[in-house]
C-alpha cells in the first residue's frame, strides 16, 4: 500500500479535488474489497459537508464517488 491513499486524500483539499474524487472513483471500482476499507464515516460526512459549498464539478464527483461506494460495499459496511 505504501501510504498512496492518505497521499491522494492529502490533495483532495487542492485544485486537484475533482480529479482526485475520480481517482478514488475509479479505484473503488477496481479494488473494491481493498479501497472500501478506507472510506469510515467521518470521511463520508466529511464529503456531504463538502458539497454544501463546492462548485457544479466536485459536487458531481462526491456523488458519483458515494454512489459508487453504495453499489459497491459490502451489506456489513
Amino acid at each position: 500500500e505504501l501510504g498512496l491513499f492518505e497521499r491522494i486524500i492529502l490533495l483532495f483539499h487542492s485544485e486537484h479535488a475533482s480529479d482526485i474524487l475520480w481517482i478514488l472513483s475509479n479505484a473503488l471500482e477496481c479494488l473494491p474489497e481493498v479501497v472500501c476499507l478506507k472510506f469510515d464515516g467521518e470521511f463520508i460526512e466529511q464529503l456531504v459537508n463538502i458539497s454544501h459549498s463546492c462548485n457544479y464539478d466536485i459536487k458531481k464527483e462526491i456523488a458519483y464517488l458515494l454512489a459508487t461506494l453504495i453499489i459497491f460495499s459490502s451489506d456489513d459496511m
